[in-house]
């Protein structure tokens, strides 16, 4: 969650974070009546909202859902790692990153990042001393 000063563009009241500003907005919005549980988005119906659920990613293991796939995949490594598909960690594409230690594979590098912190912390350490 966003936090800090936010305010309507319509009618100036502030908000502490940007969920409730959000949720304020679909009072100037009469059209759309429905709302996505996950980011907030005000959709026109229900049949839209089912539609644009999907687009959001849901763990297998545990049911939670998730913004965008990233922190889906991170969601995954940390919390259930051994439910990882093979797929996941042989799959290489244009602009990748991959962990130094065990190779999995990233869409950016600040995920690659946070994967050595939290599995790989001793070699994190080694790699350090050695620069």
């Amino acid at each position: 969650m966003i936090s800090g000063r936010f305010s309507c563009k319509d009618c100036k009241q502030i908000f502490k974070d940007i969920d409730r500003l959000k949720i304020h907005r679909i009072s100037f919005l009469p059209d759309l009546n429905e709302i996505c549980d996950i980011c907030l988005l005000p959709v026109p119906n229900c049949i839209t909202k089912a539609n644009h659920m999907q687009t959001h990613p849901i763990c297998m293991v545990c049911n939670k859902c998730f913004m965008n796939r990233d922190k889906y995949l991170l969601h995954i490594m940390t919390s259930h790692p051994s439910s990882v598909p093979k797929t996941l960690t042989n799959h290489v594409s244009y602009g990748a990153v991959s962990c130094f230690v065990c190779g999995f594979v990233f869409s950016e590098t600040a995920l690659a990042d946070i994967h050595v912190r939290a599995f790989h912390p001793v070699f994190l350490a080694i790699f350090r001393l050695k620069k």
